[in-house]
């Protein structure tokens, strides 16, 4: 009696476990362009923002990350839906 995992089902498990990595790396690359962009295009306006972050105190700089976090997620929630 034969097996029902065949070499197809086999390649399929090794598939997706390298897509994994791939996925985020390519995520990883695109947060780089992203974060990038700004100090390429509009140097000043990016210190001008930084500098503005530096100021915030604890508890507004740490709504600022919730507020990243809750909207990233809900945009993954967006894509994988």
């Amino acid at each position: 009696m034969q097996s029902n995992r065949g070499p197809r089902s086999v390649h399929h498990r090794f598939a997706r476990e390298e897509i994994v990595p791939q996925s985020f790396l390519a995520a990883c690359a695109l947060v780089l362009v992203l974060e990038g962009l700004l100090p390429l295009l509009a140097p000043q306006a990016w210190r001008e923002a930084f500098r503005r972050l530096t100021e915030l105190s604890d508890g507004q700089l740490r709504f600022v990350g919730l507020l990243c976090v809750a909207i990233g997620a809900i945009l993954l929630a967006l894509v994988y839906a």
